[in-house]
């Protein structure tokens, strides 16, 4: 339960992020492993939905950053 709740606190941390920054490739991994995480003990279907449509997020924005050139 304590887990549950600080799960909860994080979870609202990163959906302020987003609000902040819609394009924190950071915040939207963690609200979706997050809601994941709390879905295994409440598998309601808007959440399982919220958490896949922000891990899919995070993955569109980190496959459209751009990459460093490094030069040697």
């Amino acid at each position: 339960l304590q887990d549950d709740w600080q799960s909860i606190e994080a979870l609202k941390d990163a959906q302020n992020a987003i609000e902040l920054d819609e394009k924190s490739i950071k915040a939207h991994l963690l609200s979706g492993q997050l809601l994941a995480e709390l879905s295994k003990n409440d598998p309601t279907t808007k959440r399982v939905e919220t958490a896949l449509t922000r891990l899919t997020k995070a993955l569109t924005l980190s496959s459209v950053q751009k990459k460093p050139e490094y030069v040697i």
